[in-house]
């Protein structure tokens, strides 16, 4: 038995069996063996690869809707950039190389990241330093003492780690999906649990089927206000890119990623990834009431195509190897591909009105 799941273990036996949403925040975020907290996740060594790494064409094209931004803010002489779970640093890298194009852009920006990474805060030291990010743990740490003018903020596959709660319709009504520890493992059973207040629930919940799971992130929500509420108070513009869906259904989304291959949820406690598709219908619904300005979602496909991913591979496939353009046509279909991240992955705007 592993130190963490002993620890999981433990908590169960003293509290009971334990929500989805907890047993994520123990697995990717414990201070001492969470995932996120001990490794760096990516690359060929870790567990997945982003967009971002895959290719330098997915944080240019991020940076031409970035600079279009800010063009539309009337090119402010200060501003701040957040980002949201940066990883390696790699996208905030090659937006801001891309970015040169446009000095002003870069001569007035804050630069802020949002990480709770030790691991991932040093490599993006290593490749943000010369721009002098600041690390910040939450929005609320983004402050009027020390930042001034409006702000734009991406997160790139950063939503689909917040912890989720799954409920079940069952013949004796709703019960939520737990974690429970018999015979000497932990096993997904159900509880006793009264519903969230304000979930999309009461709109779906007439149509849910015997057995039908339905997903519900509370912190995906606030998190999400404080980004609307942000850009509403300063005047900005915010970008997020996930895995996820764009209409409220049933189902079990609830997946770990190990050494680049699927896993068993409750196996590789602190050394697989925890992730849920997104629900991009109620980020937009929000949005909307929010009084904001909304793109989308769209899928990633979508995205890149109207941004001009493809006219930007043609630029660098000019003075390419034959190599080299190979790289570029394979990293264009993950990027785009139906098959890839092209469908699977959508893409929500929101601007301030004001």
């Amino acid at each position: 038995m592993t130190p963490l799941l002993d620890i999981i273990r433990c908590e169960i036996e003293q509290k009971g069996p334990m929500d989805i949403g907890t047993y994520m925040k123990f697995c990717l975020m414990h201070p001492e063996y969470g995932y996120y907290t001990n490794r760096d996740p990516l690359g060929k060594a870790g567990d997945f690869i982003t967009a971002p790494e895959i290719s330098q064409l997915f944080g240019e094209i991020i940076a031409v809707w970035a600079i279009q931004c800010w063009l539309k803010l009337g090119a402010p002489a200060k501003w701040s950039m957040i980002e949201c779970g940066p990883g390696r640093g790699t996208l905030m890298h090659d937006l801001l190389r891309a970015a040169k194009v446009a000095p002003a852009f870069l001569d007035g920006m804050s630069l802020f990241l949002l990480e709770g990474s030790p691991v991932l805060i040093e490599a993006q030291k290593r490749k943000l330093n010369r721009y002098g990010p600041q690390w910040i743990s939450s929005l609320s740490d983004l402050s009027h003492e020390f930042t001034d003018g409006p702000v734009l903020i991406i997160g790139n596959e950063f939503l689909d780690v917040l912890p989720i709660r799954q409920f079940q319709k069952t013949p004796e009504g709703w019960k939520e999906r737990a974690v429970l520890f018999e015979e000497e493992k932990l096993v997904l059973g159900l509880k006793e649990s009264s519903m969230p207040k304000n979930t999309l629930l009461c709109k779906a919940g007439h149509n849910a089927q015997l057995y039908d799971i339905f997903e519900y992130s509370e912190e995906v929500l606030i998190f999400w206000k404080g980004v609307l509420e942000l850009i509403r108070e300063r005047n900005g513009a915010a970008l997020f890119v996930d895995y996820g869906y764009t209409r409220q259904g049933f189902g079990d989304t609830f997946q770990a990623v190990h050494q680049h291959q699927y896993s068993s949820v409750l196996s590789h406690q602190g050394s697989s990834d925890l992730t849920a598709h997104v629900n991009f219908a109620s980020l937009a619904e929000e949005a909307k009431k929010a009084g904001c300005e909304v793109m989308g979602p769209v899928t990633q496909n979508d995205f890149l195509t109207e941004m001009g991913i493809f006219l930007r591979a043609e630029k660098l496939k000019v003075n390419a190897s034959v190599q080299e353009k190979e790289e570029i046509d394979l990293a264009l279909d993950r990027l785009t591909g139906e098959k890839e991240m092209g469908t699977l992955f959508k893409v929500i705007g929101v601007e301030s009105c004001s």
